[in-house]
């Protein structure tokens, strides 16, 4: 039986590219404002003071990356804003869902980027279960850490790939994912990682 998703979080391949954009800002609005159903689209309405509140105390960001966030959101058309509310619409496809023990640990556990990096993870494990059932048998997925900073707009320099694979080990340790060792795939450069 299949858990009930409290959660939708956009995993979109333009967003996810852009450095501005930090899923973690769905976490921090979770439980705030009040949610308002129109011609069946639901949108998630919270308050601009309540909302700049969360981010400082729950994601401990300054208030100059709080505008930032928020600004990235209304330009990539995830927030409109109204003088009193920021409404987040409803999320398209593609997208992940946590339930409230996830999001609640993702807030404890996980910092920006590692959460960004269990996200893309995340979207990419989902798509192939959909088209390994969809199909029939297909091989594992397999990813690189070069491939993950691309895809989440940060360059193949050293100090990058090193970003990612620090992530990659925190979400391991703490159980969220589980990857094999990395290594040569035949037909392919570079190293991979299987995620189980």
């Amino acid at each position: 039986m299949s858990k009930k998703n409290d959660l939708l979080i956009g995993v979109a391949e333009e967003h996810m590219k852009n450095k501005q954009y930090d899923p973690q800002l769905y976490l921090a609005s979770y439980n705030k404002g009040y949610i308002v159903e129109q011609n069946g689209i639901t949108y998630h309405y919270v308050n601009k003071k309540e909302l700049k509140k969360a981010i400082k105390d729950v994601l401990h960001k300054t208030y100059y990356k709080c505008n930032l966030l928020i600004d990235t959101y209304i330009k990539l058309g995830l927030i409109t804003e109204t003088e009193e509310f920021y409404i987040f619409n409803s999320v398209d496809k593609p997208f992940i869902g946590l339930t409230v023990d996830n999001v609640k640990f993702c807030l404890d556990y996980l910092s920006e980027i590692s959460f960004k990096v269990y996200c893309y993870l995340m979207s990419k494990y989902v798509k192939h279960l959909y088209v390994q059932q969809q199909y029939g048998e297909i091989e594992d997925y397999y990813f690189s850490k070069t491939e993950i900073a691309l895809a989440l707009g940060y360059t193949k320099r050293e100090t990058n790939i090193l970003s990612i694979q620090r992530a990659l080990v925190l979400l391991e340790d703490v159980g969220l994912i589980k990857i094999s060792e990395s290594h040569c795939r035949p037909g392919h450069n570079g190293y991979y990682h299987r995620l189980y």
